[in-house]
């Protein structure tokens, strides 16, 4: 998943902090949103997508490290 999503340039969207830490050891994936809500419902999981959808959009183009947790995304790098 990881090798493909760098091949493509996509975005891995997770909430394992193993990713986290691939990504700050190996600098893969080389774009990542790592997820930090803790237990959530899906349907409120969607509504923070949907809120920060163009937020996130324009962060990615600058940067490869975004968390998105219940109230803030925050660049990491």
């Amino acid at each position: 998943m990881i090798t493909i999503a760098d091949q493509e340039d996509r975005i891995v969207i997770s909430k394992d902090s193993d990713f986290f830490d691939d990504h700050i050891l190996r600098g893969r994936p080389k774009k990542l949103l790592i997820i930090k809500t803790g237990n959530i419902k899906n349907s409120e999981l969607i509504r923070l997508f949907e809120s920060n959808f163009d937020k996130i959009e324009r962060l990615f183009k600058r940067y490869v490290l975004i968390e998105m947790n219940r109230s803030d995304l925050i660049v990491h790098g």
